[in-house]
């Protein structure tokens, strides 16, 4: 347990920064500035305080997707591919960047909006499980898709959250800007309806509600995942089979102020766990990004 706590990252020594346990000095001398400085081990850290927290709680197995466009770092994709993360990807470049890397096809998931057709065919060809983000993108997809592809449905859950307007990905709009991402909660089922007649195999339901969050904002995205359990029992009566997944995704913010409050971890990870286990819900894992 000791080795999955937070350990020292960056600390004021004589006056001096020390990341990781190295002088920013001794870094500035030797590479000059400006310099991207990543520490590998903090990496490693969250990733497995972020898992254990799951695991620990959860009914069913847990994956945890790392959201490649929040940093490409060699480095630090190859670090969480090492470590057993999947990768989520929102563009063919960064899908290549994540195989590259040594993420196999089955390990990552790509959710898009406005999704051109060449991209769509990239993902087929390297057999890359894809979230549907709306009707025209599931009819254009099943023109070029083998009968029986599995795909994910993300919908948008009416409730978002993030640190700054433009970074909340669900509800209605925020702070007047309208929302564009997901199905609406009134169009799920006809969806899921409409790809089983288009010969494509609904697999997972996807949410993403915003980035960024601290504090407080963990009880807003557990309101979510009670609303995503709801409609993947649903999708399950409507589609006559068990949903292999539900993927809860959306960003765990850190503090950017002085006072502001850390990410609950433990809080978000027993939250997810005893909501699936009290809702009886037949999936095989859990997932978040």
């Amino acid at each position: 347990m000791s080795s999955l706590l937070p350990s020292g990252h960056l600390d004021i020594i004589d006056n001096q920064l020390y990341i990781g346990g190295v002088s920013c000095s001794d870094l500035v001398n030797e590479f000059g500035t400006p310099t991207y400085v990543y520490n590998l081990d903090r990496v490693r850290e969250n990733y497995c305080r972020l898992r254990y927290s799951l695991k620990r709680h959860s009914p069913v197995d847990v994956t945890v997707y790392y959201a490649v466009k929040a940093n490409y770092n060699h480095s630090i994709l190859e670090t969480l591919e090492k470590e057993g993360a999947h990768a989520d990807v929102v563009s063919p470049m960064e899908a290549k960047l994540a195989l590259d890397h040594g993420f196999s096809s089955d390990r990552i998931m790509f959710t898009g909006t406005s999704v051109t057709d060449d991209a769509m065919r990239y993902l087929l060809d390297e057999e890359i499980t894809i979230n549907i983000d709306s009707f025209s993108q599931m009819r254009r997809l099943a023109k070029m898709a083998p009968d029986g592809l599995k795909i994910s449905i993300r919908w948008n859950p009416g409730e978002g959250v993030g640190f700054n307007p433009k970074v909340i990905t669900a509800g209605a709009e925020s702070h007047g800007r309208p929302i564009k991402f997901g199905i609406e909660e009134g169009k799920v089922l006809e969806l899921c309806r409409e790809a089983q007649e288009l010969g494509l195999h609904p697999m997972g339901l996807h949410q993403h509600i915003g980035s960024g969050w601290t504090g407080d904002d963990v009880n807003h995205f557990l309101d979510t995942v009670d609303s995503t359990i709801d409609m993947a029992a649903k999708m399950s009566d409507t589609l006559g089979y068990n949903l292999d997944m539900i993927d809860l995704g959306g960003g765990p913010g850190i503090p950017y102020e002085p006072g502001q409050p850390v990410f609950p971890v433990e809080k978000y990870g027993e939250g997810i766990g005893e909501r699936v286990k009290e809702s009886g819900l037949k999936i095989k894992r859990i997932c978040v990004e």
